[in-house]
């Protein structure tokens, strides 16, 4: 028996982990109560205390669980790259796809760990967080015949296409933004410069 509600515990604490970190990223982590992601589970507020010590605590452990489950996709992205395609342009175009639709941890999160009334732990946890996917994209772009400089400057081109493709995506100078990030990372020759943007 206690063994069965030790699972049962286990299996609601992730529960409510996954909802956090899928509402977090849909709302701020500021505009969604503990009372929220318990009744989207169908659980009372005051159960929630029974897995977390608080909010803050979660909230750093949904920013924490969101930059793993990215990195995890940002290197099986990289592994999937063919002759056809460099491992960087295979990463931002699968990167952008998936941040046009609000699912990536750095834009998600940046809101709630800016200003002055940031929390540390949660603050460090986002840093240390979009460092691995960069790490990961340096490693993408140098393996696509990048230089050290031209990869920084590729991971903020694939984050700020993927910040305006979920802002508004449809919108047509977007989509032009878009193409010109994705085939600057098309191969080593490729060059940025020409943005076509009139």
């Amino acid at each position: 028996m206690n063994k069965k509600r030790s699972e049962k515990a286990t299996r609601t604490r992730q529960e409510i982990l996954n909802t956090a970190v899928s509402l977090f990223q849909s709302h701020g982590i500021k505009e969604v109560s503990i009372s929220t992601i318990m009744s989207t589970l169908d659980l009372t507020p005051g159960g929630f205390y029974n897995h977390f010590e608080s909010k803050e605590v979660l909230a750093q452990e949904a920013c924490e669980s969101a930059f793993k489950d990215a990195l995890h996709l940002w290197q099986s992205t990289i592994g999937e790259a063919s002759i056809k395609s460099t491992p960087l342009h295979t990463l931002a175009c699968a990167y952008i796809d998936v941040a046009s639709k609000g699912l990536c941890p750095v834009i998600a999160f940046s809101h709630d760990v800016s200003g002055a009334a940031q929390e540390k732990s949660l603050s460090q946890t986002y840093m240390a967080g979009a460092h691995r996917l960069l790490c990961a994209a340096t490693e993408a772009a140098l393996a696509s015949g990048k230089s050290n400089d031209e990869a920084l400057v590729h991971f903020a081109a694939m984050l700020g296409a993927g910040l305006l493709a979920s802002a508004s995506g449809s919108v047509p100078w977007v989509k032009e933004v878009v193409r010109a990030t994705e085939s600057s990372m098309g191969s080593p020759s490729s060059s940025p410069s020409n943005l076509g943007l009139h």
